[in-house]
């Protein structure tokens, strides 16, 4: 059986929390670039747990409500060549890519490529949880050109 990975703000002070999370979570895990107003910051906390499966990786996130966008410069430095496959538990919000802008609410399903540029902007002030599926492509052969667009 496969190691969960699991992580969570608990441990930390208050005023580290969001920093924290931006850094280590945020742009050395994911490769994204997470904003959240200064003044909400204090109030920040976030889990998030992980496991490997077949090659892909199953992973869950909850945390504070907080704006993540996935810039070319993010890309450049982190890419991940993957297909996500996410499960808007709750939370909803609004998602920018190349292919226009999107109201994700909770319940829904959303399907992207890791390496396109995003932006995602909570709806609320509200706690978010997404459950993610991320595949890299090289596993998935002659379909990733159609996955990468």
């Amino acid at each position: 059986m496969t190691a969960v990975l699991t992580w969570s703000t608990d441990s930390l002070s208050p005023h580290e929390r969001f920093a924290h999370w931006r850094e280590e979570r945020g742009k050395q895990l994911f490769g994204v670039t997470i904003e959240m107003p200064p003044e909400r910051r204090h109030l920040f906390h976030g889990r998030f747990t992980a496991r490997q499966a077949g090659g892909a990786t199953i992973a869950s996130m909850g945390a504070s409500a907080y704006r993540v966008s996935r810039t070319e410069a993010d890309i450049a430095q982190r890419p991940k060549d993957s297909l996500v496959i996410g499960l808007q538990v709750a939370g909803p919000g609004w998602c920018d890519t190349p292919a226009g802008q999107t109201f994700v609410d909770a319940g829904a399903v959303a399907v992207g490529h890791t390496d396109l540029p995003s932006q995602a902007t909570p709806a609320t002030d509200g706690d978010f949880l997404v459950h993610m599926l991320t595949i890299p492509l090289a596993r998935i052969g002659a379909e990733a050109a159609a996955a990468r667009r």
